[in-house]
């Protein structure tokens, strides 16, 4: 076995090795700055970047290396493929990269929910709940889809009486306390796109009365 034979078989298990360590590590410390690696290793911070940076080198200069050996037809396909898997493997299910509808693209409505007192403040769902304020339409629509009723674009307001689902939907919150919940009134804004204009509609949903 030649020189070069020996240095190929090197550099392919050079690369091969780094790009398992790659992928099988969080892409947060894959793409961490130098800054975050002092927090996260007080003591070898400077170190475990530059080992990183290391292993990312060797990765890309192997694979450069070794498909240049290949014919350029092939060689210009290979790239295109690990580019393509590679692309595939660090975006995943992002917008607009998504199989899924409500991420791969912009619906024509989309509902917001809110908390308002007595005197139409607003109330920030994190101060009084453990509830996060997205996850209110998952409530919403649960609510809905419980009683067979389909949404979207407000088409489900003539079909419901509010009053039991915003009062499914009010109860379902985590609250801190009972105490917390009361004089609040939840309401539902729809916007709806038509004709390039942004139309609003509000909704009280439920009102927990102060009695």
């Amino acid at each position: 076995m030649n020189k070069k034979n020996l240095h190929t078989i090197f550099l392919s298990l050079a690369a091969f090795l780094t790009l398992i360590l790659l992928i099988i590590t969080p892409i947060w410390w894959t793409t961490g700055g130098l800054e975050e690696f002092k927090t996260w290793y007080p003591d070898w911070g400077i170190l475990v970047w530059i080992i990183k940076w290391i292993f990312i080198l060797i990765s890309i200069t192997s694979g450069l290396y070794l498909l240049s050996l290949l014919h350029k037809p092939v060689r210009e396909n290979t790239f295109l493929f690990f580019l393509f898997v590679a692309l595939s493997w660090r975006i995943g299910e992002q917008h607009p990269f998504s199989r899924i509808p409500m991420y791969h693209s912009f619906p024509e409505h989309a509902y917001v929910f809110y908390l308002e007192d007595q005197n139409n403040l607003l109330i920030p769902f994190k101060t009084i709940s453990r509830l996060h304020a997205a996850e209110m339409s998952h409530l919403y629509y649960s609510a809905l889809k419980n009683r067979n009723i389909s949404y979207g674009k407000g088409r489900e307001d003539s079909l419901v009486n509010y009053y039991h689902i915003g009062l499914e939907v009010f109860e379902n919150i985590d609250w801190y306390s009972e105490e917390d919940k009361v004089g609040l009134k939840l309401k539902r804004k729809l916007l709806i796109t038509q004709n390039d204009k942004l139309i609003e509609e509000e909704k009280i949903l439920y009102e927990k009365s102060l009695e």
